[in-house]
């Protein structure tokens, strides 16, 4: 283990983000409750504060794999936060529509394709959107959901940028009820899992090409009661407690699937161990 460097006086730094081989780290310092500045951490053991566009808050929340394009979230000074992109020192604001606030997502391998979500300035509290950024067409906010819903969060990117998930709800605010999708330029939202199943389901984390996706089910009504769930190509979403019940040790609650390796063999995340504490988890789906 080693211990990051942190400026004198930061109150706490936070890592988002790391390279695929680890040797640059991406997150943000916060200077007591009044700043945070977006930061990137070196293999050499540098660290730099990234230049932000002059208000209290900036935040970077992914980088490529080779560390050369970092993106995320500064404010102005005005206090509208705007979608970034850092290349070195020099920062480039990618969400210019004024009429926004505008938080980053991840970003694809090859920096083209950035996944953000939008939250109208006129209504933030009752509505916000999936948007994106690509090299191709610039920012863009997505339609509502296939229903009409009002407040649609993205999340994940794959790596090959071509499918971005996140979740949707029919009001926002608190004990929503609200469900997995996922969105390709192709097929616009394709709901993970048939409303009336769940009562919230999340998708946290997605392979390298989309076609595996992890997240949670709760399937009452707000009862919490969350479980780990897989979802593939041609087999829905499946719950991992059942589906690798015979290698799911006794007494154990698989109860969210944070993140996925990209060609998808891999699932991490988080449980109930017997001693009812919350514990973490790998499952090789090859069984290998």
């Amino acid at each position: 283990m080693r211990a990051l460097a942190v400026p004198l006086g930061a109150w706490r730094a936070r890592i988002t983000a790391p390279t695929k081989d680890g040797l640059t780290m991406v997150g943000v310092v916060t200077w007591g409750f009044q700043k945070a500045e977006a930061a990137v951490w070196r293999e050499d053991g540098s660290f730099a504060i990234l230049p932000g566009l002059g208000g209290n808050y900036a935040a970077a929340s992914a980088v490529t794999p080779d560390g050369a394009v970092i993106v995320g979230t500064a404010a102005e000074p005005s206090g509208e936060h705007r979608l970034v992109r850092w290349i070195g020192r020099e920062i480039e604001v990618l969400s210019p529509d004024l009429a926004y606030h505008v938080g980053a997502g991840e970003i694809s391998e090859d920096g083209s394709v950035i996944s953000a979500t939008a939250w109208p300035l006129a209504s933030v509290e009752e509505s916000f959107a999936a948007a994106r950024w690509t090299a191709r067409a610039g920012f863009e906010v997505l339609r509502p959901g296939p229903n009409g819903e009002p407040c649609v969060g993205a999340g994940a990117l794959s790596g090959d940028g071509r499918f971005m998930i996140g979740w949707m709800a029919p009001w926002c605010g608190k004990g929503q009820h609200h469900y997995a999708f996922r969105w390709s330029e192709s097929k616009g939202y394709e709901l993970l899992e048939p409303v009336y199943r769940g009562w919230r389901t999340v998708a946290y984390d997605v392979s390298r090409d989309g076609s595996v996706i992890v997240g949670s089910i709760d399937p009452g009504f707000m009862t919490y009661e969350d479980y780990a769930t897989i979802w593939r190509i041609g087999r829905g979403m499946e719950d991992l407690n059942v589906l690798y019940r015979e290698i799911v040790p006794s007494g154990w609650t698989l109860t969210f699937a944070t993140g996925v390796s990209p060609d998808g063999r891999y699932i991490v995340g988080y449980g109930w161990n017997p001693s009812y504490r919350t514990e973490a988890w790998l499952i090789d789906t090859r069984g290998e």
